[in-house]
């Protein structure tokens, strides 16, 4: 899938968006004091962003339908319940495990898959990596 089958559409700014909002209140969870109310809304919102990011890629498919990564989706929502369930049931090593674990596949690795050549996210940044080299050009030069 290229970018050149994506637009910046609301479907792809909402789903990149609640992406980026999910990672870094993600990285706050993990660095923060467990187990007390702040703790818990943010898990719930975090949550909430997380089913809401899987959900909307079942929306976005490329010209061949959907992919491998609609299949992390799909697993992605079902860790998410599981997830969920170990901490209404006080199991927290397992919630722990599972979250961490989730955080870094479902968000960090996938999202890392963005910034390949040819996605929309990575072409932006290869956009703003040239406009930079083209300020420092006109500083140096």
């Amino acid at each position: 899938m290229t970018s050149t089958h994506y637009s910046w559409s609301p479907l792809v700014v909402t789903h990149a968006s609640l992406a980026a909002i999910a990672v870094l209140l993600g990285a706050v969870i993990l660095c923060t004091r467990k187990g007390h109310g702040a703790h818990r809304w943010m898990g719930w919102t975090w949550v909430l962003c997380m089913t809401t990011v899987a959900g909307i890629s079942f929306a976005m498919q490329g010209p061949g339908g959907y992919s491998w990564i609609h299949g992390l989706s799909a697993f992605t929502l079902a860790s998410l319940v599981i997830g969920v369930m170990h901490a209404r049931a006080r199991r927290v090593h397992a919630h722990r495990v599972h979250m961490i674990s989730l955080y870094v596949g479902a968000l960090v690795i996938t999202g890392l898959f963005t910034l390949l050549p040819g996605r929309l996210i990575g072409g932006v940044l290869k956009s703003l990596i040239a406009l930079d080299q083209d300020a420092i050009g006109s500083v140096v030069g």
